[in-house]
This record gives structure tokens, sequence and C-alpha cells, in this order.
């Protein structure tokens, strides 16, 4: 997976708190395809979330004809850039929608549903919402999303008899990102935001 940022904003002048990334998969052994998505990058938890809207869509090209690939997968990118907006309005209203104790212990329950599909666990939903760090305490959608997403993604988190492993897989970590997104933009239309018809990038 490659990150792509502008470059003529410098690291320094980047948001801390989210900016909008393009990533870039592929694969050494050509098995994956070359895949474009939309990404907000969070220099406060080095969190790399993967956007999954009806707004972004997302661009699989083959390997084979590499020059022509490569010219599309060019022009693709400039496009995806060009609705970086959009991307960090729908992060501004996760900010502005202030979630109740059962919507984020439902958002955490569908992050172990994705996780574990449906495999019993001793991981409880509350344990996710733990804060790891000052930034991001809060009850609002955005920051739920990103204490849910790390504690999932990184691990460490206790279960009653251990703590749960680090997920290391790029296209688990993948599905885990998108499909929470999914559920993050559902929580959104429940307040009035339109709803919008999200696309899972995970293969």
């Amino acid at each position: 997976m490659l990150r792509f940022r502008r470059a003529d904003v410098s690291y320094e002048d980047l948001p801390a708190d989210g900016h909008f990334e393009i990533l870039m998969f592929n694969s050494h052994d050509r098995t994956k395809r070359y895949q474009l998505s939309a990404g907000v990058y969070r220099m406060i938890c080095s969190n790399g979330l993967i956007v999954a809207s009806h707004m972004l869509s997302r661009t699989v090209l083959t390997h084979y004809h590499v020059r022509h690939s490569i010219a599309e997968l060019v022009s693709e990118a400039t496009a995806l850039a060009a609705r970086s907006g959009m991307v960090m309005d729908i992060v501004e209203s996760m900010r502005d929608r202030v979630l109740t104790v059962g919507e984020q212990l439902d958002l955490a329950r569908k992050a172990i549903d994705i996780r574990y599909r449906g495999i019993p666990t001793d991981l409880r939903p509350e344990t996710l919402l733990n804060v790891r760090r000052e930034e991001d305490a809060g009850d609002d959608l955005w920051h739920t999303f990103n204490r849910v997403q790390e504690n999932m993604i990184v691990g460490g988190v206790h279960t009653g008899r251990r703590h749960t492993r680090p997920m290391v897989s790029l296209y688990e970590t993948n599905a885990l990102n998108t499909q929470l997104w999914v559920a993050a933009e559902k929580l959104l239309a429940v307040s009035g935001v339109p709803k919008t018809e999200a696309l899972v990038t995970a293969e």
C-alpha cells in the first residue's frame, strides 16, 4: 500500500486530526489488481482510514498493458484528488455528530462482527471505546470511530483472559476500515445527514 498526499503542502502544515490522502494498493506477483481508494490520515495516532462512499468510486486496473494502465491510474488519481473536499466535509459532519452510549457500543459491535465474522469472542464492545490518548476523547462520531478502529487494528485490548493481537493482514485491515466507514455513514444518516450508498472495497 502506498500513501499519497499533496506535494504543495508541507508536512508541518498538515492538520493533525485528519487530512486527505490517496491510497494505492498493489501486489508484487500480480495476484491483486491496482486499486485506488480515498483515505484520511490522522497524525495524532497514525490512523489510516479508508473512505467508502458512493461519492468516491473505487478504481481497479489490471497489470496488463502497463503503459495504458499507468496513464489511466494517474487520470483516476487526479479525479479522486479533486473530491478531497467532499471527504473532509464528511469528516466534519462526523465531528459534529454526538453519539449516545448505545450508538457507540453498536459501532464497536460492528467492528467485532467484521473482524471475527460471527465467531464467538471474549472481546467486549465497551473495551474498544477505551481512550488511548487525550486527543481521542469525546462522544462524537469521528473520535469514537477512530478509537474503535485503532483499538481493533493495533490490538492490546484486554478480553478478560488475554490481550487481542494486532491485525497484520493488509486486506483484512482494508475490509475493517471500509465496512466500519459504511457503519459510520449510516449513523450520520440517522442524525439527518443525507444517507449515502457506501462502496466496500475489500476483496
